[in-house]
């Protein structure tokens, strides 16, 4: 789901549409990482401390990145220029590498 979001928002950016759809993408992207983020500190309570610890690192990581692609969004909502749109697009993709560790880390065990 948050790969098809991910998608959906650069494709907004690519067609200059920043309208209700965006903001609802990137409500979308944020709504599905606090989830995410509940859901594996969740399971992180049956791990040992030092899987703990790794785990919440990493949840850390995606949490600070969506915080930014939400605080972008809004600073920049619409994106004139094309720095802003970088950022933007720059924003997504860590939320998009971060949530690609999380479940690195959870398929590890």
């Amino acid at each position: 789901m948050i790969v098809r979001y991910i998608q959906s928002l650069l494709q907004y950016m690519r067609q200059s549409s920043f309208g209700v759809e965006f903001r609802d993408t990137i409500t979308g992207i944020n709504t599905v990482i606090d989830n995410l983020v509940l859901v594996s500190r969740e399971t992180l309570d049956s791990a040992k401390p030092a899987r703990q610890q790794k785990g919440e690192e990493i949840l850390q990581r995606l949490l600070e990145s969506n915080r930014i692609l939400g605080e972008l969004a809004g600073l920049v909502n619409p994106p004139q220029d094309a720095p802003s749109k970088q950022r933007l697009a720059a924003a997504a993709y860590e939320v998009a590498k971060h949530t690609k560790d999380l479940v690195g880390f959870f398929e590890s065990k």
